[in-house]
């Protein structure tokens, strides 16, 4: 056998087709199998992802709720196989009685991705509060105009609202706090609902006041939010913002806790009468508007981003590409602030270290891919970085020998969808572009970063390939030199390809 042909795995289907350019692979029959035990029949689960329990108290009763989230590190194999995409529309959150909760909040905050310790000062958090405010009011002109507009308010409001837990705000108003939380929180949620109108036009168009109230009631527990902000720090530009939009509260004068209590059961019967389509939306929301006021700030936010970022990434899988990036990838930076290596590596999964088969359902393994992975591992932290759901890149990434060099997975919900390409934004990663690298056989997907990607040759089966194997001696030499921009080195690399 020869040493580095590429090996055949058992593998279910994707939900990507592998077959590029309607480009058919050759015959694979004589490449040597690796056969595994079998499997046992598929489930009937939600989206493929580790189960994390917190521990809730309310009304002296403990919930158990098991949130399905995708993981940044490496996880264990299953022992059933990955579901196709349609099997994976389907979500729900588990809300019963248990008294032994095995998974504390003090094993989650271990956790690299739902990672709870988040450091922010008070004054980012009112400069956010501030762009927010102003967020949400251009959100609400325009509802006015065109969806496209609407679109791009929504995308900008994702912007501002991005990696901000509003932590030392909460822990500013102490006593107020169940309050803090619902109103942002349903701030959110009122996008999410927007958002996932997008996927019926009859109930976007047929529900316009509605969707305008939803705003209007947000915006109006927003200013009330300042007030008591403004008690606390005596902030100027929120008392002027707020006097300049008294409009919002309506020419009764009414006490500000009558009033949010109001909204927020305005805002709840508004949520589920604008979802009661969508049945999975509708059941997360039903759940989580009764934990709301029992989990801190940091941990409703990690809760509903874990959630969301798979569901649109579903729903936009059945509707087509929206044009919607922002609501659909997961919570930024993707990568943790701990970083093991100066140099940071991305590695595209299909026709880059292995190719799937559609029509055998294995996959096969690019040569010297172990040997690449390894020696990369010396001088760089690797991500693999897929458009593939998490389930199927899980299930081939478990299988391959090489999955112990690889310290994070990035999945479909990590890309910003546009057009037919999942973009991968290098700038989501939360590492410095100067020294970060993606390799991609599409060039396409990381055209947000052009300079820091090295489009490699798509691989299908060619048992004598060794583009591994070149692109190592190159990225080494980066590293090994501690190259102060990479992307300098890249740009004389792809001068020397071309000539």
């Amino acid at each position: 056998m020869r040493k580095n042909k590429p090996t055949q795995q058992i593998i279910v289907n994707r939900d990507i087709s592998p077959l590029k350019n309607n480009q058919d692979p050759e015959e694979t029959e004589q490449l040597p199998i690796i056969k595994f035990k079998p499997v046992r029949k598929p489930s009937k689960k939600n989206f493929e992802i580790k189960k994390i329990r917190v521990k809730v108290v309310n009304s002296e009763k403990n919930f158990v709720i098991n949130i399905k989230q995708s993981k940044l590190n490496p996880i264990q194999k299953e022992e059933s196989p990955p579901q196709s995409e349609t099997r994976q529309s389907q979500t729900q959150i588990d809300l019963k009685p248990k008294e032994d909760n095995n998974r504390s909040l003090s094993t989650i905050k271990k956790s690299t991705h739902l990672k709870l310790e988040i450091e922010e000062t008070l004054e980012d958090n009112l400069d956010s509060y501030v762009k927010l405010y102003y967020s949400i009011i251009n959100l609400m002109d325009a509802m006015r105009k065109d969806v496209s507009e609407l679109v791009d308010s929504i995308n900008r409001f994702q912007e501002v609202i991005d990696g901000v837990h509003f932590q030392a705000l909460e822990n500013l108003l102490t006593e107020n706090s169940k309050k803090f939380r619902q109103i942002l929180l349903l701030i959110k949620l009122g996008i999410i609902v927007v958002v996932n109108s997008f996927f019926d036009q009859h109930v976007f168009q047929t529900n316009n006041v509605n969707f305008r109230n939803l705003l209007i009631y947000n915006l109006q527990n927003y200013l009330f939010l300042g007030e008591y902000i403004i008690q606390k720090t005596q902030k100027q530009e929120l008392a002027t913002i707020i006097m300049q939009n008294k409009k919002y509260f309506g020419s009764k004068k009414i006490e500000s806790n009558t009033q949010i209590r109001q909204n927020l059961e305005l805002l709840q019967g508004l949520y589920k009468l604008l979802t009661k389509q969508s049945k999975d939306l509708y059941q997360f929301l039903n759940s989580f508007f009764r934990l709301i006021p029992n989990l801190k700030i940091v941990e409703s936010n990690l809760m509903l981003q874990n959630f969301i970022s798979l569901y649109f990434t579903i729903q936009q899988g059945y509707h087509g590409l929206l044009g919607i990036p922002l609501i659909s990838v997961a919570h930024k930076p993707y990568l943790p602030n701990e970083v093991t290596h100066d140099f940071t590596l991305v590695l595209d999964m299909d026709e880059t270290l292995i190719h799937f088969v559609e029509q055998t359902k294995n996959f096969l393994v690019r040569p010297y891919a172990e040997q690449f992975l390894q020696e990369m591992s010396k001088y760089y932290e690797i991500a693999i970085f897929t458009a593939g759901l998490p389930d199927y890149a899980n299930w081939v990434l478990d299988q391959v020998v090489f999955n112990k060099y690889i310290q994070y997975r990035l999945y479909r919900q990590h890309a910003m969808q546009y057009q037919k390409h999942f973009i991968k934004d290098l700038s989501r990663l939360g590492r410095n572009m100067a020294k970060c690298i993606i390799i991609d056989n599409i060039a396409a997907n990381y055209q947000h970063q052009e300079e820091n990607g090295i489009q490699i040759k798509t691989w299908y089966n060619d048992p004598d390939d060794k583009e591994l194997l070149k692109l190592s001696v190159f990225l080494r030499k980066i590293a090994e030199e501690n190259c102060e921009d990479v992307r300098d080195a890249l740009k004389q690399y792809k001068n020397a390809q071309v000539n």
